[in-house]
């Protein structure tokens, strides 16, 4: 029996693409969460913050396998 370990990895940038000018900028920040939920709600609570090119994947044991469609997030908080 295999079981893989899922987390979900929330990355970003702290400046447009245009201000990168140092190679720490145009390094993106990243953090990781075991569930789900929390990491859409702080993916929301960056997005809030007004980083830049933000993505949510989800991990199998550590790599990305697949984005999460923050955008739809986004969206429905706006509505709400």
């Amino acid at each position: 029996m295999n079981i893989k370990e899922e987390a979900w990895q929330i990355g970003f940038y702290r400046k447009a693409l245009e201000d990168r000018v140092s190679q720490q900028d145009h390094e993106p920040e990243l953090w990781f969460d075991n569930h789900y939920d929390e990491a859409i709600r702080q993916a929301l609570a960056f997005h809030a913050e007004g980083v830049y090119d933000l993505s949510v994947y989800r991990c199998e044991d550590g790599c990305p396998v697949d984005i999460e469609p923050i955008e739809d997030y986004i969206d429905e908080e706006v509505i709400a």
